[in-house]
């Protein structure tokens, strides 16, 4: 083995790529000419299914070289470059042969890059995938002739962010940036976590108003659909996806019984739920948007606090909006509960009058303050980009006038995102930016913090640094798991901190020996004082996994060994641990051959993109049904977009409740157009208010029927 391995040292040391710093490419070549052109992705669906507390990601792409002239007789390599998050497990490739789905097997790297090039060189048919570095891979396909697509899946395993009983993801749409021609749309299939119980997921950042639909087939069961449009997919803000967990009351514990008796687990631990010490939270959030200030526009700040408000409160917690325009605008004269609906209902007034686009920052702060004041506890955060107390003097003069005119300033929080145009100006031997001088006394003088977007931080990242720096901690915590009678072994812990947040997750993957309890010994000092508490776990409640479980663990394993400068000894043993559980390795590889070489038709692998109620034509629009808000308090807006012009006489718009019965017909004016919006005040043919619920928007058009989910709150 050990020549081999000091090949594999060589090889990957020579293929660090030179294309670290960007998010994918995509190439068309001839293997034996250098010239080369950027490929085209046709065709790509996301097919996601939650793992306990992590998401399986099924990526379907079809490559092409539309748009470069070359002919049937042409035959290319497609070359696809492309990043993903270092806590990522590769897990599986497949690649299309005719009808035939190949499932790739895994080998050392050395034996199946000669494999490969050894066919490429006979312009015979394989697919190959690399990990090139802790967030880099390659993935290479030949032959493709000139006139025709390749399909592959790609498959690999994420950890999802926990939050209270929900969990959410970044959807990875930055996968198909590279593409020559423009995709027209993506697929987002999510399935159940059981057969018993449908996904109900929903974006809440960036494409808010795409709505997932509730679909059956006959063969694959319930799933949620959902169609990204080229701005969505093209958006540099990427869709956050998000959807229930397994979580209960803090805590998940997941194990998969191994073949010869070992079991492997997975326990998710949020330590306030847990340990009921969670404090709830009142927050006021305040917008302040100058738009000559910032290349974010509004529709995108609205879009980041829905995401703030969903990912950072929680059950208990109470939250206000409030923002400027020649007034101040508030969302309630009272705290509102943080749940969904009521988010998404304040979210959805705002954006009907959203904020101005010049600032009002010391009324907007002055009426806040009071409001705090009114209400007897509760804490500011404040999301600006104004510069308009850009000078020392006229700050300290704003920050006296608030302190006077309330008995206590609550603590405020300053995410700042001016980064443009921007006031410089010199106080005390220092050079300070637009309001910078007055949010660091600011948030110094409330016992507040500070972030700002030219600390080579998106908004995204400020907001989360200004919510992870506030919130109750553990000053000191520790965990130890095992089972009543045996041990736990093989342990990798991830979100461990030495300060650790009550609502910030602790993850564990690791191994069982033994029978019993699983037991969580819990240890360290909250608000002042030690604690030493145990959980017991009963075995027989755990959630059954299936053998991914295992292929997350080695994953964390083969992870932790690759950031050890592995010696030739240790790359043994990740290529062992890589073999057996076909998760990819620096040292190892996924080669597809088509079968005349050895490679296996699969039986058993399953093409989720076929689970569809409708047929799609190839190069032909769908029809988009979408509707915002949603939930909704007032009214909603239905959107439908067509593939060619349609006259709305052809078109029937019925709103159903969850007993089937129709309850509202709406009426499209105008002519024919491949556009059209309706508005539904949540009444009834006879005008009546319609009771808070579930209904379906049912769009009958020419090409079939599409529906949409809305909720009503009264």
């Amino acid at each position: 083995m050990k020549p081999v391995v000091t090949t594999l040292l060589l090889l990957v040391a020579a293929v660090t790529p030179l294309w670290a710093q960007n998010y994918a490419q995509l190439r068309v070549q001839d293997p034996q000419q250098w010239a080369s052109n950027v490929g085209t992705i046709e065709e790509a669906t996301f097919s996601i299914r939650p793992k306990g507390v992590y998401l399986e990601y099924g990526l379907f792409l079809t490559f092409s070289a539309q748009g470069h002239g070359y002919t049937q007789h042409d035959t290319l390599e497609v070359q696809y470059y492309f990043e993903l998050p270092p806590e990522a497990i590769v897990t599986d490739s497949w690649l299309w042969v005719g009808d035939d789905i190949i499932q790739a097997d895994i080998r050392d790297r050395w034996t199946a890059n000669n494999v490969y090039e050894g066919i490429v060189s006979r312009r015979l048919d394989p697919s190959i995938l690399y990990k090139n570095s802790p967030t880099q891979y390659e993935l290479r396909i030949f032959p493709m002739a000139g006139t025709e697509s390749r399909r592959v899946k790609l498959t690999y395993l994420m950890p999802a962010e926990l939050s209270g009983e929900q969990m959410a993801d970044v959807l990875p749409t930055h996968l198909l940036w590279p593409s020559h021609q423009p995709l027209q749309q993506a697929r987002v299939l999510v399935w159940p976590d059981s057969d018993t119980e449908p996904p109900d997921p929903t974006f809440v950042e960036g494409p808010a108003s795409v709505a997932f639909e509730q679909k059956t087939d006959q063969q694959f069961g319930a799933f949620a659909e959902a169609r990204l449009s080229t701005s969505h997919i093209r958006a540099q803000a990427k869709p956050k996806l998000r959807l229930q967990s397994q979580v209960a009351q803090g805590v998940y514990l997941g194990v998969y019984p191994k073949p010869g008796g070992a079991q492997v687990y997975q326990l998710a631990l949020l330590p306030g739920q847990a340990l009921n010490a969670t404090s709830n939270r009142s927050v006021a959030v305040l917008l302040d948007f100058d738009a000559a200030k910032t290349a974010v526009s509004v529709n995108q700040l609205i879009d980041q606090t829905r995401a703030l408000l969903m990912d950072e409160l929680g059950p208990g917690d109470r939250f206000n909006l409030m923002f400027s325009q020649l007034d101040v605008r508030r969302a309630s004269d009272g705290w509102l509960p943080a749940d969904e609906a009521t988010i998404d209902t304040a979210i959805g007034w705002m954006r009907g009058s959203p904020p101005s686009s010049y600032s009002n920052l010391p009324r907007l702060l002055a009426d806040a303050t009071a409001f705090i004041e009114a209400q007897g506890e509760g804490e500011i955060v404040l999301v600006t980009s104004s510069d308009q107390v850009g000078n020392a003097e006229t700050a300290n003069q704003l920050l006296n006038d608030l302190q006077a005119r309330v008995a206590a300033l609550p603590p405020i929080h300053v995410v700042d995102f001016a980064d443009r145009n921007l006031n410089y100006y010199s106080f005390g031997g220092r050079t300070y930016r637009a309001n910078e001088f007055f949010y660091l006394n600011l948030t110094r003088t409330t016992n507040g913090t500070y972030a700002t977007v030219r600390d080579n931080m998106t908004l995204r990242e400020a907001i989360e640094q200004v919510f992870r720096l506030d919130g109750s901690a553990f000053t000191s915590f520790d965990l130890h798991t095992s089972l009543s009678s045996g041990f736990s072994h093989s342990r990798y812990t991830v979100g461990l901190a030495s300060v650790q947040r009550a609502d910030e997750p602790v993850v564990q993957v690791g191994q069982l020996e033994g029978t019993g309890d699983f037991t969580v010994e819990l240890s360290g000092v909250y608000e002042g004082e030690v604690f030493n508490q145990r959980l017991t776990l009963p075995m027989d409640q755990a959630a059954r996994a299936d053998a991914t479980l295992e292929a997350f663990w080695a994953g964390h394993k083969i992870r932790a060994l690759e950031e050890s400068n592995p010696s030739n000894a240790t790359i043994a043993e990740i290529i062992d641990l890589s073999l057996d559980t076909r998760v990819l390795s620096r040292y190892t590889a996924f080669l597809a051959l088509e079968p005349s070489l050895g490679g296996t038709p699969c039986d058993t692998c399953r093409d989720d993109t076929a689970a569809t109620t409708t047929e799609q034509p190839v190069g032909e629009r769908a029809v988009v049904a979408t509707a915002y808000p949603n939930p909704f308090r007032r009214h909603t807006t239905l959107t439908l977009s067509l593939p060619q012009p349609t006259d709305p006489a052809e078109i029937t718009v019925q709103v159903f409740n969850v007993l089937g019965q129709v309850v509202r017909t709406l009426t499209l004016e105008g002519g024919p157009s491949e556009q059209f919006e309706v508005l539904w005040d949540g009444t009834d043919n006879a005008g009546q208010q319609l009771g808070s619920g579930t209904y379906l928007i049912v769009v009958t058009t020419p090409t079939g029927r599409h529906t949409v989910k809305v909720a009503l709150i009264r």
